[in-house]
């Protein structure tokens, strides 16, 4: 899964982190998992505005069907989110 989110206001070196947090979800066996975290990676900010482009690894089983929710944080703080669904 890739998720791209451009960014402004940030200082070249600073980190930006985006995780991905199953809210709503089912497995094929059945098993529900809600708000937990599936998934994240870490990237250094090339600049003041930078784009950045998060990979997921796609579990081995595929994603389970249901809801997710991106965010994306600086310093612990989270400064944007969004839903993502996999149906």
């Amino acid at each position: 899964m890739f998720v791209n989110v451009g960014v402004k206001g940030l200082t070249a070196g600073q980190m930006v982190k985006g995780t991905l947090q199953a809210i709503d979800v089912k497995t094929k066996s059945g098993e529900e998992i809600r708000d937990t975290k599936a998934a994240s990676a870490e990237l250094k900010a090339p600049g003041e505005t930078s784009t950045f482009n998060f990979r997921f690894s796609v579990p081995t089983k595929g994603w389970p069907v249901g809801k997710y929710e991106v965010r994306f944080s600086t310093g612990g703080k989270v400064f944007e989110s969004d839903a993502i669904a996999v149906k």
